[in-house]
């Protein structure tokens, strides 16, 4: 997974630059001495953004310079856990639809044959809870995992009085990705802009 941060540039009085082309230089190292693969990329207005790939949780020192100079507190010492999976591989989905007329008009009461019905990996049917709400809306609420650490693709077809809606049948995919890390700790605090 990767890292972000940002580096930002200031004159010798502390005040903000405003324009790029700096050198900004940043290494990377796990606890093993390897060096990680890492970004810079000059945003053009003094602000580099940086990220590097934290292949595992752990310790990394993180080295900053600007125009061949370390940067205050560089070398940084950061903590890198395992955090939140930011891909989706399980999801609760719950959507609303509001009825028209044939001149657009919304329709106000319900009533209406509204048939909502999912085909997971392998044609399994998914349970899923079809609503008239009563309103000229109808919702539908359903859940979908990814099976076995593959990726999973899923065709909702939504039908209201016999016809389908919108772009149904539509298509859900979800899939599992390598973990995500987060930055933990970072030994001197707010260093890194």
């Amino acid at each position: 997974a990767r890292v972000f941060f940002t580096v930002t540039t200031r004159t010798d009085k502390g005040e903000l630059l405003r324009k790029g082309g700096d050198l900004i230089e940043v290494t990377v190292f796990n606890v093993n001495n390897d060096p990680c693969e890492v970004t810079v990329h000059d945003n053009g207005d003094g602000t580099y953004s940086v990220s590097y790939a934290a292949e595992n949780p752990g310790e990394y020192e993180v080295s900053v310079t600007v125009n061949g100079e370390h940067v205050p507190g560089s070398v940084f010492r950061v903590t890198v856990e395992e955090g939140a999976q930011p891909e989706m591989v399980f999801g609760t989905f719950t959507y609303t639809v509001h009825a028209t007329s044939k001149n657009g008009n919304k329709l106000t009461k319900g009533g209406d044959d509204w048939r909502v019905s999912i085909k997971g990996p392998n044609d399994a049917e998914i349970e899923v809870k079809a609503s008239d709400n009563g309103d000229g809306s109808y919702s539908a609420t359903y859940s979908l995992q990814a099976i076995d650490g593959s990726d999973a693709d899923f065709s909702v077809n939504c039908k209201l009085n016999g016809k389908h809606i919108g772009a149904s049948p539509f298509k859900h995919r979800l899939g599992p990705k390598p973990s995500a890390f987060q930055v933990v700790k970072n030994t001197v605090k707010g260093a890194l802009g």
